[in-house]
């Protein structure tokens, strides 16, 4: 953010009171290997001293930038506030920079707890397995609560509606979304026949053909920038 600061004073020809080059140096090399218990106070100390150095620069440039200037730059100033005053138990954090629309989400694994980007479900049909709708969701939300804009995505894309969306658990708590009834793994019930029981079997299994599609996505079209929900249809 002080590098765009500088970036922002020289475009526009202001003449800073101070740039802060030298001491911006000293600091970033205090922040390396910050984790070390030795280390964890000074680096500390050097970040809290560049949030203040932050502060100084961007109000600098304000007050030497004109009203119609200065609303260009509005957005990034107030992004850069929110940046500085953000706590660590903060709900609506900034994580990044150039993408502030991300979010954080608990993946609950030992491997990756957290993930960051955004949610974004794929409707796949059950036996072809061929992707009829996508889309990704700027608040992070229950699953069940993604499916109305999903399914409406598919329908876009398909000659009649959906009339089952298999899911799996993660969707539990709807029963039915924009007319499709909603089907999540169970238990087999003791009053199922065989053939019920079969034919629950096989339809819940296609779900695991969603898997290397996903799987694809993320590799090769770049979808590892989000958080593949399984949805399955």
């Amino acid at each position: 953010m002080i590098h765009h600061l500088h970036r922002i004073a020289q475009a526009q020809a202001i003449q800073l009171r101070r740039t802060y080059v030298k001491e911006i140096k000293q600091h970033r090399i205090s922040l390396r290997f910050f984790r070390h218990p030795k280390k964890f106070k000074k680096a500390k100390a050097a970040m809290k001293r560049l949030k203040t150095i932050m502060g100084i620069l961007m109000r600098d440039i304000q007050r030497n930038l004109c009203e119609d200037k200065q609303s260009n730059y509005q957005e990034t100033f107030e992004l850069f506030a929110n940046v500085i005053d953000q706590k660590q138990k903060d709900k609506s954090k900034v994580y990044s920079i150039h993408e502030p629309h991300i979010y954080a989400i608990a993946k609950g694994k030992d491997h990756k707890k957290y993930e960051y980007g955004t949610k974004a479900s794929i409707v796949t049909t059950k036996d072809s397995g061929i992707i009829v709708g996508v889309v990704a969701h700027d608040k992070n939300e229950h699953d069940s609560k993604t499916l109305q804009t999903a399914i409406q995505s598919a329908n876009t894309n398909r000659a009649t509606p959906i009339k089952e969306a298999i899911c799996d658990r993660g969707y539990r708590g709807v029963k039915e979304v924009e007319g499709a009834t909603v089907s999540i793994p169970v238990v087999p019930l003791k009053r199922d026949t065989k053939y019920q029981k079969e034919q629950k079997r096989k339809k819940f299994k296609r779900r695991a053909a969603t898997e290397p599609i996903i799987g694809h996505l993320k590799r090769d079209h770049r979808l590892s920038r989000n958080i593949a929900q399984r949805l399955y249809r």
